[in-house]
């Protein structure tokens, strides 16, 4: 019984390193979850999220465009309208101007 205990708790421990490793920060963390789960659009929005965070807004913009038909197909397809609009004019503000895609230019 002492043996299966401690097999099980080696196990999880190794378990538990490896998914430490994704919440490094947001674009690892968001770029798994982008990965593991590539037909949803939170995951794809949040990464587009993070990189326009860190300045890197080609990152951002391709995320978004991404996202766009995800999100149109989600039940939560219009908290993730506005999040896509937010980020769009984020971008524009920046001077990244991101109008000239035709998947996000209703946002503009």
């Amino acid at each position: 019984m002492k043996i299966a205990a401690i097999c099980v708790c080696v196990l999880l421990a190794g378990l538990s390193a490896r998914q430490i490793t994704y919440w490094r920060d947001n674009v690892t963390l968001w770029t798994h979850a982008a990965e593991v789960t590539p037909q949803l659009a939170r995951p794809a929005i949040n990464l587009a999220v993070a990189y326009r965070q860190r300045g890197e807004f080609d990152r951002a913009e391709r995320w978004l465009i991404v996202a766009e038909p995800l999100a149109e197909r989600d039940r939560r397809r219009e908290e993730y309208r506005l999040v896509i609009a937010r980020e769009v004019n984020y971008l524009e503000i920046v001077g990244h101007l991101v109008c000239d895609q035709p998947l996000l230019q209703s946002y503009c």
